[in-house]
């Protein structure tokens, strides 16, 4: 046996095993330094080194905590290679085969080659452990690196006692302090009792050995100076010397009590979960959430191991093995068995190093900090077990045998979780990043996630663009060729709390950023999330941001600039008031942005419909704003829905303010639309304390993906309570007259117009000749005549002489939503006269286009023109995803009323009146408000403008039946019943109408600002062949006005207001300055003390999508040749 111990003796001690393990050691480095990729830090990193060769400083032009070595490595780097995640992994791999040979010097020196080379067993261990944190180039392991080189060189002088090993010794204490300066100034301590140790190991007397130390201080310092003094003047000639202290020195002291994580405590290797929740990630190791447990099976006598935790428990025993190691160390160095010395002096000097670079794990004890220090404390390990192997070759008593097999033991079990993980890390990170900038291989899902991340990136942007990254995915910065704006590069607590995040506020503006990928949650382990230590950027990036698409269901955000923002508002998180049962199936989490309820589906009673409780007391104009989604399912059956509805609870009794039936898709691809967005209006309850319901019924069957811990849920993004300013809806109803509407209100057949007559004020709106509608509804929307607005009528002479409609590319001047856009207000317009070609503002605009292009059976409303494409294709809606939201409206086919379209094949009407137009006006009206009422419900915008065109319809067919039979000729006249029917299908239609307007009432309380109007009467004319209403005399003139709200009193118009007056007295109501060039003037019935002015609103840049008239143009010319507009 003796023999074969010597054989193997010698031949580790050969060439030959020399370079068989070198190689296997370059193998295996290679492996590892080749895959994963950190999006936060390491993106960091080389996002400012790439910008550091394009002329910026490090702390003048760039914000960091650390000193500066790494950068100026990969700086040098990237001047010779092009800069990629793949190349900076040269030096990742040079610096951990540099660490495991400085490692194997120092134990080959104190122990020989046979320990020297099982630290390089170890190491590789624990590289595995450590994964991918040893291995992908960043600060921490390279500052390792060279404070163990200086414990080697001051090893090396200890023995051969040559100055110039100080002098190399202060030289790599100064690039580790250059490269991370806490454990570089630790080892830098460790190093000084390392020297005291020496001289107490000598037994030389106090003074002697002060003067030794000191003068051998001075040679470790003049080493050092040699890294510091080029490394100041570089700085100071760069005009940074102050940003550099102010950054290194004063900032981490600030921060460092707001930045603590804390130590495992010993009691966790016993409790029932060690590592719960969170805490899996944050004292967990990469493998040990990305790599399957070694210790499960399904056989349950085979998995005790995993049901004990006994994996998280070893995670733990991590954190206390170097203490505990340190503490043994110490005393077999204070009290070295078998030696003549008091001391073991260079045991101590390892233990000194290695005990104060292990204070580095403070204060954010989390895994990555624990394993960033963990080599000289292996390297301090090995050493320990060497002198207790040495002092005791064969242990006699029972606690040391068994000491020796435990410690075995436990080697064995790390190194084969170790080899475990490290061959599933070689079969599941093998797909390469596919950017030019990448190269590194990572798992194939998360290689298609950054590849498809990186195109977005790039094809949402242009060359040259700034994109903000929150709060630290610098990486796809880097990836994509995206610079970030400012001097802000890693968004967390300690880089831009000390402003509340202004700073990077300002950056992104002076940068004109305009998009921003955004993570979907905070840090982990973070204690406040971004709201709490950056608000101002929070506020900005929901004020002058909108979701645009979240990727890989929530786990990222894309958002879009917002022209302009939009006004902040305050309220608060309803969530903080929710009742959360243990029992329950319903959980919070805070995002990043946002706050959000997850309604899970109750396994144990699936059928059941999961209910939360949330109770607060109604601010002043308070409402309830929330988005609803679900997570993604990867699989889906046919059918499957979601009710999402909310309850008011009132004692015995409910009701119900909100029921979205939703259904369910699984996740196709990486990207998702945002949820849409619902708003409830609290008002009536301000002062009360409420309970709401918050309920979710599921129908249906949904798998997530296997690794997906979250489950299938819905739910309730960003559920707050706001105080809402009041708001205004603007409805226009063409051709509405009081000669219809006083008779009717008085038989209280029009309640909605008689409360707000009631409630406000009621009168004639005066008109102006020619009463066209266009010029009239374009004066209306932007209180200037047509001589400055620029619409005179339906149509217009072409260049070549032909014909054309006014389109909105002809109006001249800015329209009320135009106005309300440029003050960062919401707006909702639909249907309003000469809209089309859409314009982009703050909401959405539905032009009126949009209706005749979506309505079934369209080729009969285009008479004359049997070919008309319609417009299928063409952009009609404002953003144009309402294009979808208006098609599921119109093929809906579920009619908002329960009112009989009196225009529907009425055989009582006179045969020679067509229906047609009429009883498709009745469904387009009804199509009208449902998209209204959608915007309400989604966007719940500050100005609601609608256009409802069915009574101007049906009055060009209908209104000769309120006229004297010798207005007409005889071929048009109306026998008795006839115009009785004909009356009364006139009078229904009025009726159809108020009930219209009743729906869109109910989402408005009385402080907002509510105004119904028309833009002209009728009157006895014959147009074409059964057209008995006109509107062309004096007697048509007078349009009606009904308005209520706050600053309205109840009384009667003492001044006939003008259609011209319709956007100045919107734009004094909500608080906005008048524009002086207005032709119209503030209605005398609005109650102000001043009012704010500007000379005009004609620099307002207004932007719409693109013009192209083509079939929808000659699809509408024949429309208005059917209705006797144009000729």
């Amino acid at each position: 046996m003796n023999e074969r111990l010597s054989r193997a003796l010698d031949f580790a001690r050969s060439r030959g095993w020399s370079f068989f393990a070198s190689a296997l050691v370059i193998a295996f480095a290679y492996s590892l330094c080749r895959r994963a990729i950190n999006l936060t830090d390491e993106g960091y990193l080389l996002s400012q080194v790439v910008d550091m060769l394009e002329g910026k400083v490090l702390y003048r032009d760039m914000d960091a905590f650390v000193t500066p070595g790494i950068w100026f490595f990969l700086a040098g780097l990237f001047k010779l290679v092009e800069p990629s995640v793949l190349a900076s992994r040269i030096l990742s791999f040079a610096g951990y085969l540099g660490t495991l040979w400085v490692c194997y010097r120092i134990v080959a020196r104190l122990a020989g080659r046979a320990w020297g080379w099982s630290t390089i067993a170890l190491l590789m261990v624990f590289t595995i452990w450590a994964f991918p944190a040893w291995t992908m180039l960043f600060y921490s392991p390279i500052a390792i690196l060279f404070a163990l080189a200086a414990l080697e060189r001051l090893l090396s002088w200890r023995e051969d006692q040559r100055g110039r090993d100080l002098l190399l010794c202060g030289f790599f204490l100064g690039i580790s302090i250059l490269c991370k300066q806490n454990y570089g100034v630790f080892a830098a301590v460790g190093t000084l009792g390392a020297l005291a140790g020496f001289r107490l190991e000598d037994g030389e007397p106090i003074g002697d050995a002060l003067r030794g130390i000191f003068a051998n201080s001075v040679r470790i310092a003049l080493g050092a100076c040699a890294v510091a003094l080029p490394t100041l003047a570089y700085f100071g000639f760069h005009g940074a010397l102050g940003a550099a202290f102010d950054s290194l020195v004063i900032h981490p002291f600030v921060f460092m009590s707001r930045q603590d994580i804390a130590y495992p405590s010993l009691s966790m290797l016993w409790a029932a979960t060690p590592l719960a929740n969170v805490d899996a990630l944050t004292y967990g190791a990469y493998s040990f959430s990305q790599a399957p447990n070694p210790f499960y099976s399904p056989n349950p006598n085979l998995s005790w191991l995993h049901e004990v935790r006994f994996l998280e428990r070893l995670h733990v025993l991590l954190f206390w093995l170097p203490p505990i190691g340190l503490a043994v160390g110490a005393f077999l160095a204070l009290r070295p068995k078998g030696s003549q010395r008091s001391i073991d002096g260079s045991l101590l000097a390892v233990l000194a190093v290695a005990g104060f670079v292990y204070l580095g794990v403070f204060p954010r004890a989390d895994f990555n900090h624990l394993i960033n220090v963990y080599q000289p404390a292996i390297v301090a390990f090995v050493l320990v077990v060497h002198r207790l192997a040495r002092a005791f070759p064969r242990p006699r008593k029972l606690v040391m045998r068994a000491g020796f097999a435990l410690g075995l033991a436990l080697l064995i079990v790390y190194a084969g979780i170790a080899g475990f993980w490290y061959l599933h890390t070689l079969s599941a990170l093998n797909s390469p990043v596919g950017t030019p900038r990448g190269g590194v291989l990572v798992n194939s899902v998360e290689q298609q996630m950054i590849d498809f991340q990186v195109r977005m990136i790039r094809e949402k942007t242009r060359d040259g663009e700034f994109v903000l990254t929150v709060p630290a995915l610098t990486m796809f910065n880097f990836l994509a060729d995206r610079r970030m704006p400012g001097r802000y590069y890693n968004l967390y607590e300690h880089h831009i709390a000390h402003d509340d995040g202004a700073g990077v506020v300002e950056a992104s503006e002076a940068h004109n950023v305009d998009f921003v990928v955004s993570d979907y949650n905070n840090f982990f382990s973070d204690r406040v999330g971004l709201r709490a230590y950056a608000p101002k950027l929070a506020t900005y990036l929901r004020t002058h941001f909108e979701p645009d698409i979240d990727i890989a269901g929530d786990r990222f955000r894309y958002l879009k600039r917002r022209e302009p923002p939009v006004a902040a508002r305050s309220g608060f998180d309803l969530i903080d008031n929710c009742d959360f049962s243990p029992d329950s199936s319903t959980y919070s989490r805070n995002h990043l942005l946002f706050a959000s309820l997850y309604q899970a589906r109750n396994l144990k009673k699936p059928n059941e419909p999961v209910i939360t409780e949330c109770t607060f007391t109604v601010p002043h104009r308070g409402q309830l704003a929330v988005s609803i989604g679900y997570r993604r399912p990867v699989a889906v059956k046919r059918n499957t829905t979601l009710t999402a509805e909310i309850w008011l609870a009132d004692g015995d009794k409910s009701e119900p303010l909100l029921s979205k039936v939703i259904p369910v898709r699984p996740q196709e691809g990486w990207s998702s639309p945002p949820a849409p967005e619902y708003r409830v209006d609290l008002g009536k309850f301000a002062g009360r304390e409420i309970t709401l319901l918050f309920r979710t019924i599921f129908n249906g069957r949904a798998r997530m993906g296997a690794l997906d811990l979250g489950g299938f849920a819905l739910v309730w993004q960003d559920l707050r309570i706001e105080a809402r300013q009041d708001r205004v809806l603007l409805v226009g109803i063409d051709g509405a007259t009081f000669r219809v509407i006083r008779p009717l209100m008085a038989a209280g057949k029009l309640p909605n117009l008689q409360s707000l007559a009631r409630e406000g004020i009621q009168g004639p709106l005066r008109s102006a000749l020619p009463l066209v509608s266009p010029r009239i509804w374009t004066t209306m929307a932007t209180g200037k005549v047509p001589l400055k607005h620029g619409i005179h009528h339906w149509i217009r002479q072409s260049e070549d002489g032909g014909t054309q409609l006014n389109l909105s590319t002809d109006r001249l001047v800015p329209a009320l939503w135009n106005i309300t856009t440029s003050h960062g207000l919401t707006s909702g317009v639909v249907n309003w006269l000469n809209t089309y070609p859409p314009e982009k503002v703050q909401g959405v605009l539905i032009s009126d286009f949009a209706i005749a292009g979506q309505r079934e059976d369209r080729e009969r409303l285009f008479a004359g023109n049997l070919e008309a494409k319609g417009h299928v294709d063409e952009a009609v809606t404002y953003p144009a995803d309402w294009s979808d939201i208006l098609d599921e409206l119109t093929t809906d086919g579920q009619p908002l009323l329960d009112h009989e379209n009196p225009f529907g094949n009425n055989a009582r009407l006179p045969s020679w009146l067509k229906q047609d137009i009429p009883a498709d006006s009745f469904r387009d009206d009804d199509l009208v408000t449902r998209i209204a009422l959608e915007i309400e419900e989604r966007v719940h915008p500050d100005v609601l403008l609608v256009y409802l065109s069915g009574i101007d319809k049906v009055s060009h067919n209908a209104w000769g039946a309120l006229e004297p039979p010798e207005s007409y000729p005889p071929h048009i006249r109306f026998s008795d019943a006839e115009r009785a029917a004909t009356i009364a299908a006139l009078e229904s239609y009025y009726v159809y109408t108020d009930k219209l307007i009743g729906k869109l009432l109910e989402r408005y309380g009385p402080n907002d600002l509510v105004m119904v109007v028309s833009d002209h009467g009728f009157e006895a004319q014959l147009l074409v062949q059964w057209l008995t209403g006109g509107h062309e005399g004096p007697k048509a003139i007078n349009g009606v006005i009904f308005a209520r709200g706050s600053r309205i009193p109840h009384k009667q118009m003492a001044h006939r207001p003008g259609i011209a007056d319709i956007t100045p007295t919107i734009l004094a109501w909500l608080g906005l300055p008048v524009g002086v060039d207005m032709d119209g003037q503030i209605a005398k019935f609005l109650d102000l003390d001043a009012v704010a002015t500007v000379p005009s609103y004609n620099d307002i840049p207004i932007e719409r999508v693109a013009d192209d008239r083509g079939d929808i143009e000659d699809s509408i010319m024949d429309q208005l040749r059917g209705l006797g507009y144009v000729e």
